[in-house]
Protein backbone atom coordinates (compact mmCIF):
# COMPACT_ATOMS: atom_id res chain seq x y z
CA UNK A 1 0.00 0.00 0.00
CA UNK A 2 1.18 3.29 -1.12
CA UNK A 3 1.33 6.74 1.50
CA UNK A 4 2.29 9.64 -0.40
CA UNK A 5 4.25 12.21 0.99
CA UNK A 6 3.98 15.90 -0.53
CA UNK A 7 5.82 15.90 -4.27
CA UNK A 8 9.59 16.46 -4.44
CA UNK A 9 11.97 17.21 -7.30
CA UNK A 10 15.46 16.43 -8.19
CA UNK A 11 17.96 18.35 -10.18
CA UNK A 12 19.73 14.74 -12.28
CA UNK A 13 21.78 17.09 -14.58
CA UNK A 14 19.99 18.85 -17.43
CA UNK A 15 16.65 16.68 -16.15
CA UNK A 16 14.42 17.33 -13.17
CA UNK A 17 12.79 14.48 -11.95
CA UNK A 18 9.40 14.92 -9.36
CA UNK A 19 8.20 12.43 -7.28
CA UNK A 20 5.90 11.34 -4.16
CA UNK A 21 8.42 10.43 -1.38
CA UNK A 22 6.89 7.35 0.35
CA UNK A 23 5.75 6.44 4.24
CA UNK A 24 8.64 4.85 6.01
CA UNK A 25 6.33 1.48 6.69
CA UNK A 26 6.39 1.49 2.70
CA UNK A 27 9.99 1.68 1.83
CA UNK A 28 11.26 -0.64 4.42
CA UNK A 29 9.23 -3.35 3.52
CA UNK A 30 10.41 -3.02 -0.16
CA UNK A 31 14.26 -2.36 1.21
CA UNK A 32 13.62 -6.50 2.77
CA UNK A 33 12.66 -7.70 -0.33
CA UNK A 34 14.81 -6.30 -3.14
CA UNK A 35 18.28 -7.82 -3.61
CA UNK A 36 19.78 -4.70 -3.99
CA UNK A 37 19.76 -0.59 -4.05
CA UNK A 38 18.71 -0.05 -7.89
CA UNK A 39 16.45 -2.89 -7.76
CA UNK A 40 14.86 -1.34 -5.11
CA UNK A 41 14.76 2.23 -6.18
CA UNK A 42 13.43 1.28 -10.02
CA UNK A 43 10.39 -0.51 -7.58
CA UNK A 44 9.85 2.48 -5.21
CA UNK A 45 9.94 4.70 -8.95
CA UNK A 46 6.94 2.70 -9.44
CA UNK A 47 4.77 3.78 -6.80
CA UNK A 48 6.09 7.00 -6.18
CA UNK A 49 4.62 8.36 -9.70
CA UNK A 50 7.72 10.01 -10.90
CA UNK A 51 7.54 12.24 -13.87
CA UNK A 52 10.11 14.84 -15.68
CA UNK A 53 11.21 17.24 -17.46
CA UNK A 54 14.37 18.07 -19.94
CA UNK A 55 14.60 14.03 -20.99
CA UNK A 56 14.39 13.11 -24.44
CA UNK A 57 14.91 10.30 -26.82
CA UNK A 58 17.96 10.08 -29.52
CA UNK A 59 15.90 11.84 -31.96
CA UNK A 60 15.19 14.82 -29.40
CA UNK A 61 11.67 13.84 -28.70
CA UNK A 62 10.31 13.83 -25.11
CA UNK A 63 11.01 10.87 -23.45
CA UNK A 64 8.07 9.84 -21.24
CA UNK A 65 9.32 8.27 -17.63
CA UNK A 66 8.59 4.52 -18.55
CA UNK A 67 9.79 1.71 -16.95
CA UNK A 68 12.18 1.24 -19.25
CA UNK A 69 13.60 4.53 -19.33
CA UNK A 70 13.68 4.83 -16.08
CA UNK A 71 16.28 1.69 -15.59
CA UNK A 72 18.20 3.32 -18.28
CA UNK A 73 18.72 6.50 -15.67
CA UNK A 74 22.97 6.53 -15.04
CA UNK A 75 24.16 5.12 -11.95
CA UNK A 76 24.84 8.53 -10.55
CA UNK A 77 21.05 9.22 -10.24
CA UNK A 78 20.78 6.16 -7.44
CA UNK A 79 21.96 8.03 -4.60
CA UNK A 80 19.63 11.08 -4.76
CA UNK A 81 16.40 9.16 -5.51
CA UNK A 82 16.83 6.74 -2.50
CA UNK A 83 17.50 9.28 -0.55
CA UNK A 84 14.05 11.40 -1.62
CA UNK A 85 12.16 8.04 -2.04
CA UNK A 86 13.20 6.95 1.65
CA UNK A 87 12.62 9.89 3.90
CA UNK A 88 12.75 9.40 7.72
CA UNK A 89 10.14 8.67 10.35
CA UNK A 90 10.85 11.88 11.20
CA UNK A 91 11.71 15.07 10.17
CA UNK A 92 14.22 17.23 12.57
CA UNK A 93 11.25 19.93 13.07
CA UNK A 94 8.82 16.95 13.97
CA UNK A 95 11.30 15.69 16.04
CA UNK A 96 12.37 18.43 18.22
CA UNK A 97 8.76 18.94 18.92
CA UNK A 98 7.98 15.54 20.10
CA UNK A 99 10.76 16.07 22.43
CA UNK A 100 9.25 19.23 23.55
CA UNK A 101 5.94 17.41 24.36
CA UNK A 102 8.42 14.90 26.22
CA UNK A 103 9.69 17.47 28.21
CA UNK A 104 6.77 19.33 28.99
CA UNK A 105 4.49 16.37 29.99
CA UNK A 106 7.61 14.99 32.48
CA UNK A 107 7.44 18.66 33.74
CA UNK A 108 3.54 18.49 34.18
CA UNK A 109 3.86 15.04 36.00
CA UNK A 110 6.65 16.28 38.54
CA UNK A 111 4.31 19.31 39.09
CA UNK A 112 4.82 21.12 42.09
CA UNK A 113 7.95 19.93 42.37
CA UNK A 114 11.04 22.39 43.63
CA UNK A 115 12.52 24.08 40.87
CA UNK A 116 11.49 27.84 41.56
CA UNK A 117 13.39 30.37 43.92
CA UNK A 118 10.44 30.15 45.93
CA UNK A 119 10.33 26.39 46.41
CA UNK A 120 14.03 26.50 47.49
CA UNK A 121 13.54 29.56 50.09
CA UNK A 122 10.83 27.99 51.40
CA UNK A 123 12.41 24.35 51.82
CA UNK A 124 15.33 26.45 53.22
CA UNK A 125 13.46 27.97 55.84
CA UNK A 126 12.34 24.45 57.27
CA UNK A 127 8.18 25.19 56.27
CA UNK A 128 8.52 21.28 54.70
CA UNK A 129 7.36 20.67 50.91
CA UNK A 130 6.56 24.00 48.96
CA UNK A 131 3.56 23.58 47.27
CA UNK A 132 4.58 25.77 44.36
CA UNK A 133 2.38 28.11 44.39
CA UNK A 134 4.64 30.38 42.73
CA UNK A 135 5.87 28.30 40.00
CA UNK A 136 4.14 29.03 36.90
CA UNK A 137 2.74 25.84 35.05
CA UNK A 138 5.13 24.61 32.08
CA UNK A 139 3.35 25.49 28.80
CA UNK A 140 2.82 22.42 26.29
CA UNK A 141 4.16 23.34 23.17
CA UNK A 142 1.67 25.00 20.40
CA UNK A 143 1.63 22.05 17.92
CA UNK A 144 0.75 19.47 20.31
CA UNK A 145 -2.38 21.11 21.13
CA UNK A 146 -4.48 18.81 19.39
CA UNK A 147 -3.44 15.11 20.69
CA UNK A 148 -3.57 16.89 24.34
CA UNK A 149 -7.40 18.17 23.49
CA UNK A 150 -7.81 14.57 21.76
CA UNK A 151 -5.96 12.50 24.54
CA UNK A 152 -9.40 12.56 27.16
CA UNK A 153 -11.91 12.38 24.21
CA UNK A 154 -9.98 9.16 23.22
CA UNK A 155 -7.96 7.53 25.88
CA UNK A 156 -11.39 5.36 26.94
CA UNK A 157 -11.59 3.95 24.07
CA UNK A 158 -8.19 2.24 22.99
CA UNK A 159 -4.87 2.01 24.35
CA UNK A 160 -1.66 3.53 23.03
CA UNK A 161 -2.51 6.20 19.88
CA UNK A 162 -2.16 4.32 16.92
CA UNK A 163 -6.04 4.46 16.46
CA UNK A 164 -6.41 8.30 16.03
CA UNK A 165 -5.70 7.69 12.15
CA UNK A 166 -8.91 5.52 12.07
CA UNK A 167 -10.75 7.88 13.83
CA UNK A 168 -9.42 11.25 11.96
CA UNK A 169 -9.59 9.92 8.17
CA UNK A 170 -9.62 13.56 6.91
CA UNK A 171 -5.65 13.84 8.14
CA UNK A 172 -3.06 13.48 5.44
CA UNK A 173 -0.99 10.18 6.20
CA UNK A 174 2.19 11.48 7.44
CA UNK A 175 0.02 14.46 10.08
CA UNK A 176 -2.21 11.39 11.36
CA UNK A 177 0.52 8.95 12.36
CA UNK A 178 2.91 12.36 13.91
CA UNK A 179 -0.59 12.95 15.42
CA UNK A 180 -0.79 8.90 16.53
CA UNK A 181 2.81 9.46 17.81
CA UNK A 182 1.76 12.46 20.36
CA UNK A 183 -1.34 10.21 21.48
CA UNK A 184 1.28 7.22 22.26
CA UNK A 185 3.53 9.46 24.17
CA UNK A 186 0.78 11.24 26.17
CA UNK A 187 -0.42 8.08 26.90
CA UNK A 188 3.13 6.87 28.21
CA UNK A 189 3.84 10.08 30.07
CA UNK A 190 0.09 11.21 30.84
CA UNK A 191 0.42 13.55 34.11
CA UNK A 192 -1.67 12.39 37.03
CA UNK A 193 -0.40 8.84 36.73
CA UNK A 194 1.70 9.40 39.47
CA UNK A 195 -0.89 11.69 41.69
CA UNK A 196 -0.15 15.05 39.87
CA UNK A 197 -2.51 17.01 38.27
CA UNK A 198 -4.19 15.54 35.10
CA UNK A 199 -4.11 17.03 31.20
CA UNK A 200 -4.67 20.90 31.73
CA UNK A 201 -8.14 22.08 29.69
CA UNK A 202 -8.20 21.98 26.10
CA UNK A 203 -8.15 25.44 26.19
CA UNK A 204 -4.85 26.05 27.58
CA UNK A 205 -3.14 23.53 25.24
Amino acid sequence: MRTPLDSVEIDLGPARLRLEPLEPWVWQEEALAAPGPASLCLELLSLARPGWQGVATASQAPAPPTAANLAAMPAAALDPLLKALCPPWLTPPEEAGLLALERYLLAFCDFPGLDCAACQDQEARGEGHADCAACPRPTPPPEAGPALALYPLLSGLSSGGAWAASWLPGLPPRRARLLAMRLALIGRLRPGRRGGPGLPPAETA
